[in-house]
C-alpha cells in the first residue's frame, strides 16, 4: 500500500513538472509585422490599398487594418487577406469618399494563435494616410449629330450652252435673210442640248 502511495505521489510531480515546463515552453513571442507606410495615396474617392509582411511561428489568426477617413468617426476592422502567390504577404483595398476628410487615420494588428499581437500604428498614435482631390468626372459623351452633307451646287452648263447656241441660229437665220427671200427655201434645224447635270 504504501509503495501505491509513493507511485501516485511521483507520478502527480512528474505531470505537475510537465505542465510548469511547457508553461515556460509557451509561445510568449509576438508575430513578425512589416510595413511601409506611405503618406500620400491615391485620389479621394477610389480604392486604397493596403499591403503588409506578417509572420509567426506558431501561425497567424488575423492581420487587421483598423481605419476612418471621418475624424469624428469610430475605427472600422476589416481583416487582411493573404496573398495567393506568397506566404506571408497580406492586403485590403478599402474605398473611400470624395466628401469626406481627405487624410485616412489607420493602423494594423497582426495577432498570433496564442494570442500574442504586434502592431503598426495605434488608436493613440495611428498613422495617417493623405489622399490626393478627388479625379474630375469622366463627361458622359452624346452622340454629335452630323451636320447634312451640302450636295454641290451645279450650274445647268449644257441648258446654257443650247440656249446660247440656239440663239446664235436664230440670230444667223434672221440676220442672213434678205426681204426677197423665199420662205420656203428654209431648211428646219433640230439642236441637241447635253442633259443638265443631277
Amino acid at each position: 500500500m504504501l509503495n501505491r502511495l509513493i507511485k501516485l505521489a511521483a507520478t502527480v510531480l512528474l505531470v505537475v513538472a510537465s505542465l510548469a515546463a511547457q508553461a515556460q515552453l509557451a509561445d510568449t513571442q509576438a508575430p513578425t509585422l512589416v510595413y511601409r507606410a506611405a503618406t500620400t495615396g491615391g485620389p479621394a474617392g477610389e480604392l486604397q490599398t493596403f499591403v503588409a509582411r506578417a509572420s509567426d511561428e506558431s501561425g497567424l489568426r488575423s492581420v487587421a487594418l483598423f481605419y476612418r477617413q471621418d475624424p469624428a468617426a469610430a475605427y472600422q476592422r476589416i481583416e487582411m487577406r493573404r496573398l495567393f502567390d506568397s506566404i506571408d504577404e497580406y492586403m485590403i483595398a478599402i474605398e473611400t469618399s470624395r466628401t469626406a476628410s481627405a487624410r485616412i487615420d489607420y493602423y494594423l494588428v497582426a495577432t498570433d494563435k496564442a494570442g500574442n499581437v504586434q502592431g503598426r500604428g495605434s488608436l493613440a498614435e495611428p498613422l495617417a494616410l493623405e489622399l490626393l482631390p478627388p479625379a474630375a468626372p469622366v463627361a458622359q459623351s452624346s452622340p454629335v449629330a452630323s451636320a447634312p452633307v451640302a450636295e454641290p451646287t451645279t450650274r445647268p452648263v449644257g441648258w446654257i450652252i443650247g440656249a446660247v447656241a440656239l440663239l446664235a441660229v436664230v440670230a444667223l437665220a434672221g440676220g442672213g435673210s434678205d426681204s426677197g427671200s423665199n420662205s420656203g427655201d428654209t431648211v428646219p434645224l433640230t439642236i441637241f442640248s447635253p442633259t443638265p447635270n443631277q
